[in-house]
């Protein structure tokens, strides 16, 4: 069965120009479309159909009446997002200006998750840690329930001081409490440090982050007192 057109629409005139056409019931049009654009223009006091504005993203002409500020929507994106090199695989790719922040290691620095994963482990996933891993984690959070940086007790993960694709190390002293987010600070920071021996590297990370930790240590208890449980470390 066809659609009768007649049974949703109604016959109205322009207050203007007069001319008769077809709208929807529930729709009230006083003006037909070009006498509508004319009503707009003749609204807009101090300005005239002449006046332009320079487009933020190509510098062109653009009418000034228009409510936006760009020529186009691929100029647009063109001028809010920027040319990047994957650190991982070096392929280009193109994000937002605004996250480019440096509040994260992955901002505008690799083009997936996948590749930023890569990078902190220089090579595929390890799984495992070993049989007692389970345990030797929860032992470490018992010892130390906060992290090492910023004393927080809440997505508290074990670090190894140095990564255990190195060393295959699992013992107490290489082993620290870090939240999610510095857990990803320092071991970005580590690659940068990676060049050099592994004795420099474990001599100067047991010094920063052991030396942070009894800080933040002696900085909880001074806060919570005896309310917070700390284990002596």
């Amino acid at each position: 069965m066809p659609f009768n057109k007649k049974n949703w629409t109604k016959e109205v005139s322009c207050k203007t120009c007069g001319e008769k056409r077809f709208v929807r019931k529930d729709s009230f049009p006083e003006y037909c479309k070009p006498c509508s654009v004319f009503q707009t223009a003749q609204k807009l006091k101090g300005q005239t159909w002449a006046e332009t504005k320079k487009c933020f993203g190509c510098n062109d002409t653009i009418p000034k009446r228009v409510p936006h500020n760009y020529c186009s929507t691929e100029c647009k994106m063109k001028h809010k997002r920027i040319e990047r090199t994957c650190k991982k695989c070096s392929s280009v790719f193109f994000v937002r200006k605004s996250a480019l922040s440096g509040k994260t290691n992955a901002s505008g620095n690799f083009c997936s998750r996948n590749c930023y994963n890569k990078y902190l482990c220089k090579e595929e996933k390890v799984t495992g840690r070993g049989s007692r891993w389970k345990q030797i984690r929860l032992e470490t959070i018992k010892k130390s329930p906060f992290c090492a940086v910023c004393g927080t007790n809440k997505n508290l993960q074990v670090h190894h001081i140095i990564p255990y694709r190195i060393t295959k190390n699992n013992n107490p002293e290489n082993l620290i409490p870090l939240c999610t987010r510095h857990h990803k600070n320092i071991e970005m920071m580590f690659l940068e440090t990676e060049k050099y021996p592994i004795e420099d590297n474990e001599l100067f990370w047991n010094n920063v982050l052991r030396t942070s930790q009894q800080t933040t240590r002696c900085v909880l208890k001074e806060i919570y007192g005896k309310n917070r449980k700390l284990a002596s470390g």
